[in-house]
């Protein structure tokens, strides 16, 4: 790609959205590990795309434990 071809990098910044809205959709019904290979690709498409770095937080594996994660939100 030509990093001058305006029309081609909107093209791509309209790719990564897309993968955005996907990978959102995917949390929302729990799929993470589906949003996690979304948000994969569309980073791929745009490595800056703000949204695909918020949904990755989203996305990621809990780090901890139901229980440990209950006690945290009660203390």
């Amino acid at each position: 790609m030509d990093p001058a071809d305006e029309v081609a990098r909107q093209g791509l910044l309209q790719i990564a959205a897309r993968y955005a809205i996907l990978a959102e959709r995917e949390i929302a019904d729990g799929n993470h590990e589906q949003a996690r290979s979304y948000i994969a690709i569309g980073f791929q498409v745009d490595p800056e795309n703000t949204a695909l770095h918020a949904l990755n937080e989203l996305a990621a594996p809990a780090k901890r434990g139901m229980l440990v994660t209950l006690l945290s939100v009660f203390k």
